[in-house]
């Protein structure tokens, strides 16, 4: 479960330290309980065939992950200084994801 949730919190193909340091915080943490609340969908796929939703293009970890953080963007009425902290990630990381959202280079 940690290397999963810190493969979540990497960019490309190399887990680094820091990626497990974050998986491990409270925050992320609280995150990964509320969604082991909710049931998965039945796999019907194999990995070597990528899953579909309604038909479109296979889903990444990482497209899920922009996802995620656009919804808690939109969601968000504070500082990106919360926002980090409620993600379970550095400001610095926030601010990295924030503009590949914005299909800016770092």
């Amino acid at each position: 479960n940690l290397l999963e949730r810190a493969s979540l919190l990497c960019d490309g193909p190399v887990l680094e330290p820091h990626h497990v340091e974050e998986a491990l915080t409270p925050e992320f943490s609280r995150m990964a309980r509320v969604e082991a609340i909710a049931p998965a969908p039945a796999l019907t796929r194999t990995a070597a065939d990528p899953t579909t939703v309604g038909g479109e293009s296979p889903l990444s970890w990482q497209a899920l992950g922009r996802d995620l953080l656009r919804t808690e963007v939109q969601a968000h009425r504070g500082s990106r200084a919360e926002l980090a902290k409620r993600l379970g990630v550095s400001e610095r990381t926030l601010y990295r994801r924030l503009k590949t959202l914005e299909g800016k280079p770092d």
